[in-house]
């Protein structure tokens, strides 16, 4: 595959979920029985933010 394409298509997606315009479609998430200490979210993209607009 094209690299540069690829590199586009990234820059793309990571612009688009700092704007809010698009919502992540995957998820990766540590299950425990007790509450965190601390909640992470990467590039601080949090939970309430990945639903989109037309559904909250």
């Amino acid at each position: 595959m094209d690299r540069a394409f690829v590199d586009r298509l990234h820059a793309y997606d990571e612009a688009g979920l700092a704007e809010g315009r698009l919502t992540p479609t995957h998820m990766l998430a540590v299950l425990a029985t007790e509450p965190a200490q601390r909640r992470f979210c990467s590039r601080g993209i949090t939970p309430e933010a990945s639903v989109h607009p037309s559904l909250r």
